[in-house]
């Protein structure tokens, strides 16, 4: 699947590999203009995306495999990267 935002509907469209069609869009809460998508995968094995957003100050948490989001991260300041480590 290839995730993509971009500004001016905040909001994830999930598009299929084999056909480039548009599977899914999922809403996020706000209607920001989302900044970056980083993946992380989780000791588990889930894989889940951090959508920061330029506008709201939040970076939104989503879980690629249920395609739900998970919640919300409040921030200070706009995100311009997020690095993930161990």
């Amino acid at each position: 699947q290839i995730l993509v935002i971009s500004g001016g509907s905040y909001e994830i469209s999930i598009i299929g590999m084999e056909d480039f069609e548009v599977i899914n869009s999922i809403s996020l809460k706000n209607r920001g203009f989302p900044g970056k998508i980083e993946l992380v995968h989780t000791h588990t094995g889930q894989i889940r995306a951090l959508i920061s957003d330029h506008d709201a100050y939040e970076v939104a948490i989503y879980d690629v495999d249920t395609e739900k989001v998970l919640g919300y991260l409040p921030v200070n300041h706009v995100v311009g990267t997020i690095i993930v480590g161990k």
